[in-house]
């Protein structure tokens, strides 16, 4: 089986990396030319909490894309989904599936580009980093949660679970909508904070206002999320979807502990948002594929969503040059609207 990964970046790259490791038939495939050939001439390096490791993997550009995958993993932004997907269009095997690994929920726009059918959800369960041309960092513990979107259990996605299980720990489930929007809860709240504060996930949540604010942005997108009857999952495999919703003060002093917990180093302390890495290296940010998703499905729904509203606005400030990085844009938002 030839597999090919759209977008050779932090997830992108250690999910292909092992693989190829394991003796699998992969190809990395990103626009970097820079890093295709520092992975050609050296191999990827992979570096974080599996240890360290290299995998001569080959790698191209897009326009370097030759022969036919049966299988396909989409590890670019979001915003680059329609470019990967046209790219390989025409070097896939007539029945191969595509799985994203991306940030936000994108397999609805994926299935309106290649079919339903054609279509894999999936829930990556780790922090990771970009570091340099053919260097990439896996900053914390997680593996993968996979899933058809009619709910079935199939053979492939049990081919696919084994194939991601050579990299962490993998679970196939028939509710992947409801890992996706799990994970999306979280994510709204640790890629828009670390945007906007430049901080890792341990030091906004060592604040007061970062609590606060984490609090409510996360009850407005689960409140949007249920009126959805989406089935939502235990939060990181642990936390029921619940137990984040704030409603009172007591709420709050409830959550505090266990914010501090996960921002500890050795669970999601060292964790740079990826929306703030984007930022850094001059690229457009994924805020209306994750917080704007919210925004649009609370539209939808008739559930008002102020402060994902608001989050969305900074950011794309942000983006725009017209707002600096700052821990005080989350103190804003708070007196705004707390």
């Amino acid at each position: 089986m030839r597999i090919a990964f759209m977008g050779a970046g932090a997830i992108g790259g250690i999910t292909g990396a092992f693989m190829s490791k394991a003796g699998e038939d992969v190809t990395l495939v990103d626009t970097s030319a820079e890093h295709v050939e520092k992975i050609n001439t050296d191999g990827l390096s992979v570096i974080g909490e599996l240890g360290e490791h290299t995998a001569k993997v080959p790698a191209v550009t897009p326009d370097r894309l030759e022969g036919t995958f049966d299988l396909v993993f989409l590890a670019v932004k979001a915003v680059d989904t329609d470019n990967a997907i046209e790219a390989v269009r025409g070097y896939m095997s007539e029945e191969a599936p595509v799985v994203s690994l991306q940030n936000g929920i994108n397999e609805e726009h994926i299935a309106e580009l290649i079919g339903k059918e054609r279509t894999i959800g999936a829930s990556t369960h780790y922090a990771a980093t970009f570091e340099a041309p053919g260097l990439v960092n896996k900053t914390s513990h997680g593996g993968y949660v996979i899933g058809e979107l009619d709910e079935r259990i199939t053979d492939r996605v049990v081919e696919i679970s084994r194939l991601l299980s050579l990299v962490e720990k993998t679970e196939v489930t028939d509710n992947i909508w409801g890992h996706l929007w799990s994970k999306l809860l979280i994510n709204v709240c640790t890629n828009s904070f670390g945007a906007l504060t430049g901080r890792l996930f341990g030091e906004f949540t060592r604040e007061e206002v970062g609590k606060k604010l984490l609090g409510a942005l996360y009850t407005e997108s689960h409140d949007v999320a249920v009126e959805q009857g989406v089935r939502l999952v235990k939060l990181v495999g642990v936390l029921d979807p619940e137990f984040l919703v704030v409603r009172s003060e007591e709420d709050g002093s409830r959550i505090a502990p266990v914010l501090d917990f996960m921002g500890g180093p050795e669970q999601y302390g060292k964790m740079k948002s990826s929306m703030l890495q984007d930022i850094e290296r001059g690229r457009k940010t994924e805020i209306d594929f994750l917080n704007g998703y919210i925004v649009k499905k609370g539209l939808d729904a008739g559930i008002p969503t102020p402060v994902n509203e608001a989050i969305v606005g900074m950011v794309k400030e942000v983006e725009a040059g017209e707002r600096e990085i700052s821990p005080k844009n989350l103190e804003e938002i708070w007196s705004r609207l707390g």
